[in-house]
């Protein structure tokens, strides 16, 4: 017989590198063997097509024939299928959020004036951004829980599982099971030690039928004999078990940060510590013959996957960026926002922020030394990739531009906005083109940095603010070839055209915006601040029940929509991801598509009816490309 030669109770938690590390060597050999357990299939259900596709290529390279789905866990997934849980789960998530919404907007409504920001318009202005913000997501939302990609998804992981599926005799499995449950309950052994308090249901009298499901407080321990029946008859040597819990009749450290190391916290907000499993799961596997027990979760995946590069960005972006972005941590930096508010402020009439009481109207203390924009500089061969830049430059481009999701976060995240004003103006240029190309792609780093532009606009360099702006702004008009680009349905479009208006910018958008004065545009920058006026033209439907048709979507004499769009990419139907047709949707949620197609800043656009009203949107009706 083998002996025990490792650590039992003793060991230190393994680093979170050297985990990675360990995971690829593993992966790699033939005598490893990998198990999905119930909730990592149910994770999988519940991501994108996207992330769920470059996870099956990733199984695929490293040997479909490997990765096992039990019987106990296709059995689990079954019934989570027959209850619709991943729709039913997104539905509740989506009520609580609407809830909560509605409540502050409640409670704001009755608190928020002047005194509360501390200047003049800024309880009306946060209002009107409260309602422009959440409005849309509440509509988009609405429009999500009527999506088929539910059942798509979970289609999609039923045919999975079908693939994988271990074969055996189900009796074998669960023989004398509830013996062996009743022990390990009693003397607090892994696995399902956690999930006796479901046994107790029957004890209060309950039947099977009243139950229903069943009290499934044995379902992990036939989960755990399955792997280790199947690991023994092909004399697996390493077992992964792929799981989405975290709970200690499993882990040996399902809290704290035992284990993490800088790789990770740069990868992950809020990281949970490196999986180290129970060590008596450990004890028994080896005893049945495994020397390696690994437990791998999604984050931890992500965190593999990310190594891979560029082919697994959308699984990595699911599994690590689940945390909305920190706020900052300084109120001084905090203000900055406000001062943003201060400046759309006087679209309405309004002063902007306050300066500071000695003058300087430093109000976030980013940068005190300005230097002196030139703005001759901002022409519009300045957006050529051609375009000489200096050395560190060009270096941080390249970098950017050849590093993957993670570490092109680290690296805008970790700009210094005082530090860029050592850069040219041709390198600056540069830096917002280069920034805006990677956020049209999904690139979430680079939409936080632009977005970070725009908030920060009032506290930074004019020097640095203007020639980044011209940048971003005209690769958004311009392609790399200087040619006019066509609208495209890119939402970074509107972060941009948040601050075009503003005085902030006034001499990028007035440099770009004289290039473009023979474009087919309904909104030029530089041109002002004169009220785009919206008309929504719908008819009452046939039967005075539904919502009313939507028509037409116009500005001035040109119809931003058309009924009958026979260009597939460019229906609402394939933009908002195939819904069911016709179907319902809130005019302010139409607005925003029409906004970023048709490069309209959203301060300036009024409307004939209520945003928050409803139309039906006709099967084929899309964006209008013909302007």
């Amino acid at each position: 017989m083998r002996q025990w030669k490792g650590r039992f109770i003793g060991g230190e938690p393994e680093n979170a590198d050297d985990y990675i590390t360990r995971l690829k060597r593993l992966l790699a050999e033939p005598h490893t063997r990998l198990y999905f357990d119930t909730s990592f299939l149910m994770w999988l259900a519940k991501a994108g097509e996207p992330a769920r596709a470059q996870f099956f290529h990733w199984q695929k390279s490293v040997g479909k024939t490997r990765f096992h789905v039990p019987l106990w866990a296709a059995h689990e997934f079954f019934k989570h299928r027959l209850k619709k849980t991943v729709r039913a789960e997104f539905t509740a998530d989506v009520k609580a959020f609407d809830k909560a919404a509605v409540s502050l907007y409640e409670k704001l409504r009755l608190s928020c004036s002047d005194e509360l920001f501390g200047f003049k318009n800024s309880g009306a202005m946060f209002l009107d951004e409260y309602r422009r913000t959440i409005q849309p997501l509440r509509g988009m939302l609405q429009l999500a829980q009527q999506s088929e990609q539910f059942e798509n998804s979970v289609n999609a992981v039923s045919s999975f599982i079908d693939d994988c599926l271990l074969s055996g005799p189900l009796d074998e499995i669960i023989l004398n099971v509830d013996f062996d449950e009743r022990v390990r309950n009693r003397g607090v052994i892994p696995p399902a030690f956690r999930d006796a308090h479901k046994r107790e249901r029957r004890a209060d009298g309950q039947n099977d039928e009243e139950q229903g499901a069943g009290d499934n407080s044995f379902g992990d321990l036939v989960f755990w004999r399955e792997v280790l029946r199947h690991a023994a008859s092909v004399r697996a040597t390493t077992v992964i078990i792929l799981t989405a819990d975290r709970k200690n009749d499993w882990f040996e450290n399902q809290h704290g940060d035992k284990g993490l190391t800088e790789t990770v916290r740069r990868l992950v907000q809020k990281p949970r510590p490196v999986p180290a499993p129970h060590p008596l799961l450990k004890r028994e596997a080896f005893d049945k013959g495994v020397s390696d027990f690994v437990l791998l979760d999604p984050m931890y995946c992500g965190v593999l996957l990310e190594t891979g590069g560029q082919e697994y960005k959308n699984f990595v972006i699911a599994a690590l960026e689940t945390q909305l972005p920190k706020l900052p941590g300084k109120p001084s930096a905090a203000r900055s926002w406000a001062t943003r508010f201060g400046a759309a402020a006087t679209l309405l009439g309004g002063n902007a922020g306050e300066r500071d009481e000695d003058g300087g109207g430093e109000s976030d203390g980013l940068l005190l030394d300005e230097k002196e924009l030139d703005s001759a500089v901002l022409q519009l061969d300045c957006l050529k990739p051609s375009t000489p830049i200096g050395k560190p430059a060009k270096e941080l481009l390249a970098t950017l531009a050849n590093s993957n999701v993670a570490m092109r976060g680290q690296i805008l995240k970790g700009l210094d906005w005082r530090a860029l004003q050592e850069w040219e103006p041709n390198a600056l240029i540069a830096l917002g083109r280069s920034v805006l190309r990677m956020a049209e792609t999904g690139d979430s780093a680079a939409t936080d940095f632009l977005s970070d532009l725009r908030d920060l606009a009032p506290v930074l360099s004019e020097y640095v603010r203007e020639n980044v702006y011209f940048g971003a702004l005209g690769a958004l008009y311009y392609a790399d070839d200087l040619t006019f680009r066509p609208p495209s349905n890119s939402p970074v479009a509107l972060s941009l055209l948040d601050l075009v208006t503003m005085p902030e910018v006034q001499h990028a958008a007035t440099a770009l915006g004289d290039t473009l004065t023979a474009a087919p545009l309904l909104y030029r920058p530089g041109s002002g601040k004169a009220p785009l006026t919206i008309q929504v033209v719908a008819k009452p439907s046939a039967d005075n029940k539904s919502k009313s048709d939507l028509q037409a979507v116009k500005l001035a004499d040109t119809n931003l929509i058309t009924t009958l769009q026979d260009e597939v990419p460019h229906q609402f139907t394939h933009i908002l991801g195939n819904p069911s047709e016709p179907f319902d949707i809130e005019v302010g949620t139409l607005l925003e598509l029409v906004a970023r197609y048709h490069r309209l800043p959203r301060q300036l656009i009024e409307v004939n009816v209520d945003v928050d009203e409803q139309v039906r949107v006709p099967p084929y009706a899309g964006i209008e490309l013909d302007i």
